[in-house]
């Protein structure tokens, strides 16, 4: 853990077969993975439930097109090869600063859904998804601590031109039979059905 050999960062190949990138990350990704999994079908199923409800008061739907998914590791793998190659550029990458940076990945799990109208879509985060998941026993404002913090894409669109919302969540999840939660952060995307779509199509090979 304390090695100070630097990790291989020539290519991404040669990163994902990088022993300690195996023995350290990949292994803590098999254990991450299955609560981030858990963690994704829980918030499912309960935005789905809090769309239903709205759905039966107000005659039409808050949101729709709800999806949510563990990160795959390849998609891991390859953020956490751009992170260090980008790190590298200050100091030595080594297998300490290696599971460092796999604790900065704060979207292992990933929950992605729409909003009919773009105006609304600022309302249904503050107003109806964050109280309502909260009375479940969410975490829904982390925005005290600087990484987690809300991004507002829906004026200028991100990196990409994709106007949408991006919010954490901390999903009370379910580990055992005997009902004991374990919280998993969740990063959460609200976009415009219509630029959803779109984006579903041409980012279908990058999830989350």
């Amino acid at each position: 853990m304390g090695s100070t050999t630097l990790i291989d960062l020539c290519d991404f190949d040669s990163f994902r077969r990088d022993p300690r990138v195996r023995s350290l990350v990949q292994n803590k990704y098999k254990h991450d993975y299955v609560l981030a999994k858990r963690a994704a079908r829980q918030v499912t199923k309960d935005l789905q439930l809090l769309n239903d409800e709205y759905f039966e008061k107000n005659g039409r739907s808050a949101f729709t097109t709800v999806e949510g998914r563990p990160k795959p590791l390849d998609s891991l793998l390859r953020k956490l090869f751009r992170m260090c190659r980008e790190k590298a550029r200050t100091c030595r990458i080594t297998s300490k600063l290696l599971v460092e940076l796999y604790g900065e990945i704060h979207d292992l799990c990933g929950a992605r859904f729409s909003c009919p109208y773009l105006d609304e879509v600022e309302t249904f985060v503050f107003k109806l998804i964050r109280p309502k998941l909260a009375r479940k026993g969410y975490e829904t404002d982390l925005q005290k601590e600087p990484s987690l913090r809300d991004k507002n894409y829906l004026d200028q669109g991100d990196e990409v031109g994709y106007r949408s919302y991006h919010f954490f969540i901390r999903v009370p999840t379910p580990v055992d039979i005997w009902g004991n939660k374990q919280p998993c952060l969740c990063t959460t995307i609200i976009q415009n059905l219509r630029r959803l779509r779109r984006f579903l199509l041409a980012d279908s090979r990058n999830p989350f």
